[in-house]
């Protein structure tokens, strides 16, 4: 038995990773010459949201609390491990939060 893949791959599976919607097809040869062809469509979201975690923060040298507002999407999960779109954290030193 042999796969062809209309990528060129000549392998029984193979490991995509598409930007867009695409169509994938393969034609199976057997030992003795039958063929079948079968396809499969991958869509993609093209409207994934983006998140924002507002704007850059200074505090004085004191340290203070900051309040982090995430927008955009949702559910939201910090780096902290919060899963809310509102963290408040007391800050003593500079700190990276990810969203």
């Amino acid at each position: 038995m042999s796969c062809t893949w209309n990528t060129g791959a000549n392998t029984s599976s193979i490991q995509v990773t598409p930007t867009a919607t695409t169509s994938y097809a393969v034609t199976i040869t057997n030992s003795i010459g039958c063929k079948a062809v079968t396809s499969i469509t991958i869509s993609v979201d093209q409207a994934a949201p983006l998140g924002n975690a507002g704007l850059n923060q200074t505090l004085g040298c004191g340290g203070g609390n900051a309040t982090l507002t995430a927008t955009g999407g949702g559910p939201y999960a910090w780096s902290t491990g919060a899963i809310t779109s509102l963290t408040t954290n007391k800050i003593h030193q500079s700190l990276q939060f990810i969203l």
